[in-house]
């Protein structure tokens, strides 16, 4: 309610009310389960009298990471948070699949999802790559290769995005407290939809670029947990 209230965007305060619904769903659901992460409560109520606890935490430095040109989970947070425990955090929000298909009307973002989220990255992003100094060898070809191989994998997409996913798993949406059991703190669930089983492992896999070994453990460690088969090794290769 804080960011609506700024920003005065009725998008954004709908999607703030999907969010709402979805703390109150999981205050339910860890009453039935204990998953390995936490998520503020105060969020039941969607009342912005907390955004102090928010502030508090960023300027301690507890969240995972920033949102800005170089944005990645940050190396304090990798010292802190175990490779595997991650894997746990991100096979738990999976987890709850059945329970919130049963409580909420969820988006499913399959091909058509995909196609709309590349045509704007190749107009804001990879157009502008290929022109910069920096491209690492891209082509238009390069460009016109990806949306071929999603429409190529349009049935594997359309019947595997049947997970639960938070969807936006970027450092500032994750903190870490001095809880021993559950240190870890997810929030900011306003894109929350069904997805591929991959899709945030992918993710939080991609924005820990900073800490390779990390990086390479937490992949390890998240594949082992997603569901085994010959489509999910193709949904990763897709993904990364």
């Amino acid at each position: 309610w804080f960011k609506a209230t700024l920003q005065d965007a009725p998008g954004l305060t709908r999607g703030l009310i999907d969010e709402v619904k979805i703390q109150r769903a999981f205050a339910d659901y860890e009453k039935q389960r204990r998953p390995s992460f936490d998520s503020p409560s105060y969020l039941n109520s969607g009342h912005q009298g907390q955004i102090y606890w928010f502030l508090r935490r960023y300027w301690s430095g507890l969240f995972g990471g920033d949102m800005n040109d170089a944005f990645g989970y940050s190396a304090a947070f990798t010292r802190r948070v175990r490779p595997g425990l991650m894997a746990k955090v991100v096979a738990d929000v999976r987890a709850m699949t059945p329970f919130m298909t049963r409580r909420l009307p969820l988006d499913q973002h399959d091909l058509g999802w995909y196609q709309l989220d590349w045509h704007y990255y190749r107009r804001h992003l990879f157009g502008p790559l290929l022109r910069h100094p920096l491209n690492p060898g891209w082509d238009r070809h390069t460009v016109t290769d990806v949306e071929s191989i999603l429409r190529q994998h349009k049935t594997l997409l359309r019947r595997q995005a049947r997970w639960f996913t938070h969807g936006d798993f970027y450092p500032n949406n994750v903190l870490v407290t001095n809880h021993r059991r559950r240190p870890v703190v997810v929030f900011d669930w306003e894109l929350a939809h069904l997805n591929l089983a991959t899709w945030d492992s992918v993710m939080v896999s991609l924005l820990s670029w900073r800490s390779p070994n990390w990086q390479s453990t937490f992949s390890r460690a998240a594949r082992a947990r997603l569901p085994k088969g010959k489509q999910t090794e193709q949904l990763w290769a897709l993904a990364t």
